[in-house]
């Protein structure tokens, strides 16, 4: 009996025959013993498993209870089998009793039938398991982040890990590192993280030598390490070296994925560059669909330093970290399983900030902001268009392409209507068409990408505006995200107008932002609208 007064455990893994004597588990005081009192009780419902011999008397009934007495009192070694049934099947619990070498009372053992085998265990690894059997992984950076994406695949299935990072453990780091707690101060990262998971009977992990003198932080190191293995992580939260690694993927057409955290562990985000489909990251930097995440200031984003420590200490608590290593968990398990149902970048918002990052939750993309490319032609026009109509309003149609996911208006052709007014502005019948026909003779890239007219009094969009940009935008041959611009000019004319833009999502009109630029380079070879 333990000292609490509860019986101390005995696992039995396997219900075969000669289970209980085999089990290396059983207590070494039973060896010798051959004659074993057992017997079996049936009940049709039990509350719940027994912890120790009161509950198991209490759940038999008045007849059961006497002849374990019975037993107790003339046998020195029983064992009592309590049988039920649950909504699984059926379920047993175990109770060994036998008397002490002294004679002068009884051992107690709550003998527990659960299997232990691998088999087993991967059934609670969820249905992955079978696809990441043979893959590879190659982690940067077991620290907070990467200790716990380490641990989520393996516990998903996983089978090769190789850990690479050249610090220690210090018993602050346990705070938000997946080692044990009490590890011993001094510990390598690596070292610490292996004895953890290998405890997994399934996972190998692999200790590079080069890890420990920093050669994987070189181009050359770098590029062994992608090599070796199916996927590579990156969780060092460094930005110079997330960058590089992604240069040397690249180069080396080796899937990779980094994940962060930002601005003190409110935003989690996870890239992945792997080939089907992925923009590079090194590409990413000018594109709308990947917003940059500005930081905190110093003393919001870090807690400070303390005595010994190189760093200063990022303030991302334990929570933030599990949630950022879950996500690139998630998103390299789709990875390595070929489905691809994770989009090349996740932003997760832990804490809403500022927008786009005001919502709690992944970023989606009509939370980011638009961007849409003028030219300087094209931005003339308009404005010198929309100055000589007045006091009428004026338009016409959008030329351009796309570059790069974003929209580059490379011209605004005025389209003049004889019934204008200063309110009201209309493209007549088939006008568009052929002004779009004659554009694309002259430049087979570009095409309609949106419309353009001026407004006389309030520079924002009318209702008839929402509604012929919904219109236009639910045609199947139109432009995904058809462009409104919209020029303001003063009403004298002599200032330079106002110029608007406004994306066409199936919601609405989505206010842009205007970059303006030079024309369309004769060699490029774009997506024409």
């Amino acid at each position: 009996m333990s000292a609490d007064g509860r019986p101390s455990p005995v696992v039995v893994y396997d219900l075969h025959p000669g289970a209980f004597t085999a089990s290396t588990d059983l207590p070494a005081g039973l060896k010798d013993r051959r004659a074993v009192r057992a017997r079996c009780f049936y009940r049709e419902s039990v509350p719940h498993p027994p912890r120790n011999l009161d509950e198991f008397r209490r759940f038999l009934t008045d007849k059961q209870r006497k002849r374990l007495d019975s037993d107790l009192r003339n046998h020195p070694v029983v064992m009592f089998g309590l049988f039920w049934r649950n909504q699984a099947g059926l379920v047993a619990t175990v109770l060994l009793t036998y008397t002490d070498d002294s004679g002068g009372g009884r051992d107690l053992y709550l003998v527990v039938l659960r299997p232990k085998g691998v088999h087993e265990m991967l059934l609670r690894a969820g249905p992955d398991a079978d696809l990441l059997d043979g893959k590879s992984v190659a982690i940067i950076g077991v620290g907070a982040i990467g200790s716990h994406v380490a641990d989520q695949l393996a516990r998903s299935g996983m089978r090769n890990l190789r850990l690479l990072d050249y610090d220690l453990l210090w018993p602050a780091n346990l705070i938000r590192h997946a080692a044990a707690p009490g590890t011993p101060a001094g510990t390598t990262k690596t070292g610490a993280l292996k004895e953890q998971l290998e405890q997994y009977p399934w996972v190998t992990v692999a200790i590079p030598e080069e890890t420990h003198d920093g050669h994987v932080w070189t181009t050359d190191g770098l590029r062994a390490v992608v090599e070796s293995a199916d996927l590579t992580i990156d969780a060092t939260g460094h930005g110079g070296l997330a960058e590089l690694a992604a240069r040397v993927a690249q180069d080396a057409a080796r899937p990779y994925l980094t994940v962060a955290l930002f601005r003190g562990g409110a935003v989690a985000r996870v890239r992945r560059q792997a080939g089907v489909g992925d923009t590079p990251i090194a590409a990413r930097t000018h594109l709308d669909a990947y917003p940059q995440i500005p930081p905190l200031g110093d003393e919001a984003e870090y807690v400070g330093t303390e005595t010994g420590c190189l760093a200063q200490i990022h303030n991302a608590p334990p929570a933030s970290v599990a949630h950022a290593a879950n996500v690139a968990a998630n998103v390299a398990i789709d990875h390595l399983t070929g489905r691809h149902d994770q989009p090349d970048e996740v932003i997760e918002v832990i804490r809403p900030g500022d927008p786009p990052f005001d919502r709690p939750g992944r970023v989606r993309p009509e939370d980011l902001p638009i961007t849409v490319d003028v030219t300087e032609r094209a931005q003339r026009t308009m404005r010198g268009a929309a100055s000589a109509a007045l006091p009428d309003e004026t338009g016409g149609v959008l030329v351009g392409c796309r570059i790069d996911g974003r929209t580059l208006v490379a011209n605004a052709i005025e389209i003049p209507d004889a019934d204008a007014d200063p309110r009201n502005y209309r493209i007549a019948g088939d006008t568009a068409a052929a002004v779009i026909a004659d554009a694309r003779e002259h430049d087979s890239r570009i095409g309609y990408v949106g419309e353009w007219h001026s407004h006389t009094t309030d520079p924002d969009p009318s209702p008839l505006d929402l509604a012929t940009m919904l219109t236009v935008a639910a045609d199947p041959d139109a432009n995904d995200t058809p462009i409104l611009l919209i020029a303001h000019p003063s009403p004298d004319g002599d200032a330079a107008a106002e110029l608007r833009a406004y994306a066409t999502s199936p919601t609405g009109l989505k206010r842009a932002k205007i970059c303006i630029t030079g024309d369309l380079p004769d060699h490029y070879e774009g997506q024409g609208a």
